[in-house]
């Protein structure tokens, strides 16, 4: 983590900013869930855009879009550059 950098959930990533996947908290199967969904350490992640009721949001990882429900964001670490 670089000094300037911020670590939140995924589910905070505000839509059209860009975080790194620091750590999944999670179990095994859902953590198996997310790797397949391309969410590992060291990965890209990107908030696209959300439903009118924010629930679920938009994630562009590994050229896909992903939707995601805020239960699961959660779990899901990132780091964040400001």
């Amino acid at each position: 983590m670089s000094n300037s950098s911020v670590i939140i959930s995924l589910g905070r990533l505000l839509i059209g900013s860009i975080g790194i996947v620091a750590e999944l908290t999670v179990d095994s199967v859902a953590r198996r869930r997310f790797v397949e969904m391309g969410l590992i350490s060291g990965r890209e992640v990107t908030a696209v855009r959300s439903t009118p009721l924010d629930d679920p949001v938009e994630y562009f990882v590994l050229d896909s879009l992903v939707a995601l429900r805020s239960r699961h964001t959660r779990h899901v670490v990132v780091e964040v550059t400001p």
